[in-house]
């Protein structure tokens, strides 16, 4: 049972990742839009927190006490 719950851990942090990354167009950290209201709290905001939860993620899923 943990180990499907660190399995699901490390999938849900690597979704995380993903998007803080971005799909190189209106999201994320390498993106090619980045002049409207939402591109820029998207890089203040949404993409360093979505890379936090992500690394979080895989840390809080290689514990197993």
């Amino acid at each position: 049972m943990r180990e499907t719950f660190s399995y699901i851990g490390y999938v849900v942090g690597l979704i995380f990742i993903i998007r803080s990354i971005g799909d190189f167009k209106y999201v994320g950290f390498f993106k090619r839009i980045y002049n409207s209201s939402f591109s820029k709290k998207d890089t203040i905001y949404f993409s360093p927190l979505c890379l936090i939860l992500g690394c979080a993620f895989f840390v809080l899923s290689t514990y197993t006490p």
